[in-house]
């Protein structure tokens, strides 16, 4: 079965989300080209931890994150932002199990033109509300890991009711090993 087909059938998949200006819904094939727009671009690259992504790269992400959604349980959620049917951004959460409760780490991430006009706090907050409402009572814990010198995600962090628990000036520095030609 392919991954999308499996995805289409799949019960975990969430229903679209609407705000009164995005949509926020699972990723399907045709969203490819806009992660690429995101995630390639080198303004965002810089406070994550790889590199801006290739086309293969973001299509292979793409089908990851479909695949995902078919988990059961499923323990990644990673859906896009859209304004006016355009790829705008994308948020995310990856679930561990602690002893006691549920523990998500959070992510987000969105194109540099829209940031700055309530997006990502808009498409956090009613995210971040599903994510509780689905685990129905149980103890939740949500973290986001940002890096220092990203003040609009920190801040966008705090507007959410985060706070600074612990600051790491570097956590590692990417190398290469070998032969790179």
């Amino acid at each position: 079965m392919s991954v999308a087909h499996k995805a289409n059938v799949q019960r975990e998949r969430w229903l679209p989300i609407t705000t009164h200006r995005l949509v926020i819904r699972e990723f399907d094939i045709d969203d490819t080209q806009g992660y690429y727009t995101l995630e390639s671009n080198d303004d965002n690259a810089r406070y994550q931890d790889w590199p801006p992504r290739t086309m293969d790269q973001s299509r292979e992400l793409v089908l990851a994150n479909i695949e995902s959604s078919t988990a059961n349980p499923r323990t990644i959620w990673e859906l896009v932002v859209e304004k006016d049917g355009s790829m705008i951004g994308r948020v995310g959460a990856a679930q561990s199990q602690p002893e006691r409760g549920v523990h998500f780490n959070l992510w987000f991430s969105f194109l540099p033109s829209v940031q700055g006009k309530g997006y990502a706090t808009e498409a956090m907050k009613v995210f971040i509300e599903e994510l509780v409402r689905q685990k129905g009572g149980e103890v939740v814990v949500l973290e986001i890991e940002c890096d220092p010198r990203n003040v609009g995600s920190w801040k966008l962090a705090e507007r959410l009711g985060f706070e600074k628990h612990s600051l790491t000036e570097k956590a590692y520095e990417s190398f290469t090993v070998g032969n790179s030609t």
